[in-house]
């Protein structure tokens, strides 16, 4: 059966069990069966889903669910949002996911039972094994890659502050790509949210990703940085993936952002802002009667309008209208 398509942001209610079973099998290749095995007159399913990039969203709320989980690559993180979840592995032994408490992270080609309680409202993340292992390594220096990685299914503890960062983050995420596709926008933001989500699962993944990072890298140079920032202002408009930037560079994330800083005052990302605000305020000072700010703020890289009148008033003392209006 084909893969469901989430080049779009998808919402779904199903009123036929059946349609709603056969559907779930479709979300991802680690699940190779789901039922619903309560009284199918208790029987509900609302979904919605998104694909980042290398990322996938899954929201579900729905009646009691079993997920057969299959040998795939790919790590599932489960984060119960209400109630909670069981998996059983294969040799009999089980793990909970607990709202606010824990979530659960399968591993690769770790088979078993997903059980989910009745009620339940939660999140996953799926991300393939292979993109989480190439963005391990461009964030990563060739003499220290990590070797340990989550192997097996385990519980993960919200009081961990990764695991708490992965967490609020999908959420955030999840929900800023729901309002953004109601206006056509999901795909602004989508490169940059697909960085930080796997940024946070690598660290989550590989405990050595942590230790790693919290080290001095070696500085790139500073011919890197002068390409690093020719590129950004010629393409400051556009969705930037600042991990694919420095592996073109041949240099690691990590080593990119610290030379960065090193040779300009300040990191890949903070430039970026502040070439879109340039960019802004020079059409806003040009514009003429039809010109709108969300279009100019659209124009220049923006998804937010919030964060952008916010940015663009703390950088220059007014607001966007503002400075239209005089121009």
């Amino acid at each position: 059966m084909a893969k469901l398509d989430l080049s779009r942001f998808r919402q779904m209610t199903f009123a036929d069990r059946d349609e709603a079973e056969t559907f779930l099998s479709t979300i991802a290749d680690g699940i190779s069966d789901a039922r619903f095995p309560g009284d199918p007159k208790d029987f509900y399913l609302r979904y919605s889903g998104i694909s980042l990039g290398h990322c996938e969203l899954h929201r579900g709320d729905h009646s009691e669910l079993v997920l057969h989980m299959t040998r795939a690559d790919e790590y599932h993180f489960m984060l119960p949002q209400r109630h909670g979840l069981r998996f059983t592995r294969d040799d009999g032994a089980t793990l909970d996911g607990v709202a606010r408490r824990s979530a659960l992270l399968l591993a690769p080609h770790q088979p078993g039972l997903c059980d989910v309680r009745s009620g339940t409202t939660g999140l996953s993340l799926v991300l393939r094994k292979t993109s989480l292992m190439q963005h391990i390594e461009n964030m990563t220096d060739e003499n220290s890659r990590p070797q340990r990685f989550v192997s097996d299914a385990c519980s993960l503890d919200l009081a961990d502050p990764v695991v708490s960062a992965l967490t609020r983050n999908v959420l955030n995420v999840f929900f800023e790509m729901q309002k953004l596709s109601k206006v056509g926008l999901s795909r602004v933001a989508a490169a940059d949210f697909d960085d930080l989500l796997v940024g946070f699962a690598s660290a989550v993944v590989s405990g050595d990703v942590r230790t790693h990072l919290s080290g001095r890298p070696a500085d790139p140079g500073t011919s890197v940085a002068r390409q690093a920032r020719e590129y950004i202002e010629a393409r400051a408009s556009e969705p930037i993936r600042f991990t694919e930037l420095a592996r073109s560079l041949g240099v690691s994330l990590r080593a990119l952002q610290i030379g960065f800083r090193r040779q300009f005052g300040c990191s890949p990302r903070e430039f970026l802002m502040t070439c879109r605000l340039q960019m802004a305020r020079e059409q806003l000072l040009s514009g003429d009667g039809h010109t709108r700010v969300s279009t100019v703020a659209f124009d220049c890289g923006f998804s937010d309008l919030a964060v952008f009148s916010q940015k663009y008033r703390e950088t220059y003392g007014e607001l966007p209208s503002e400075t239209l209006r005089r121009r």
